[in-house]
C-alpha cells in the first residue's frame, strides 16, 4: 500500500478531537450567565481587557415584553387578565405566570430560554474571561 492511501486511510478513519470538556464549561457558563440575567443582573464580558458587549437586565425584560405580547395576541383562557386581578388582589399564582408565558421544551422554564438566547453567543467570551480571571 502506498504512503497517500495509508495517509488517506488515516485521514478516513481518525476520531474527532473531544470537545467534551469545553462544551460543558459554556453551557455551564450559558446556564449561569443566564440564571443571573434572570435575577436583575447586567452581564458583561470582556475579552483581554477590552469590552466586548452587554446584555442588560432591561434587555431581557424587554424580550419577555415582547415574548408575552405574542402569546396575549393567543390568549383564549384570559390568562393575562386572571394574573392582573390575581396580582392586585394580592395573590399573584407562580401556575397562572407559567400559563402565560406559554409551553417550552427547556427544562428550566420559557425564562431562563429567552435568557439563555441572549448570552449564547457570549459564551466563548465569557469563558476566556472566566480563565483569565482564575489565573490572576
Amino acid at each position: 500500500m502506498n504512503a497517500l492511501l495509508k495517509a488517506q486511510l488515516r485521514y478516513d478513519n481518525a476520531e474527532p478531537a473531544d470537545d467534551s470538556a469545553e462544551q460543558e464549561a459554556l453551557q455551564r457558563w450559558i446556564d449561569d450567565a443566564a440564571e443571573r440575567l434572570a435575577r436583575g443582573e447586567d452581564i458583561k464580558v470582556s475579552r483581554r481587557g477590552w469590552h466586548v458587549a452587554t446584555v442588560t437586565h432591561a434587555d431581557f425584560l424587554l424580550r419577555v415584553q415582547e415574548h408575552l405580547t405574542c402569546r396575549l395576541d393567543q390568549d383564549d383562557d384570559l390568562n393575562f387578565a386572571q394574573l392582573v386581578v390575581d396580582a392586585m388582589c394580592g395573590n399573584a399564582r407562580q401556575a397562572m405566570a407559567r400559563r402565560l408565558l406559554g409551553p417550552t421544551d427547556h427544562s428550566l422554564g420559557v425564562l431562563h430560554e429567552i435568557a439563555e438566547s441572549m448570552v449564547k453567543h457570549l459564551a466563548e467570551a465569557g469563558v476566556e474571561q472566566d480563565r483569565a480571571d482564575d489565573e490572576l
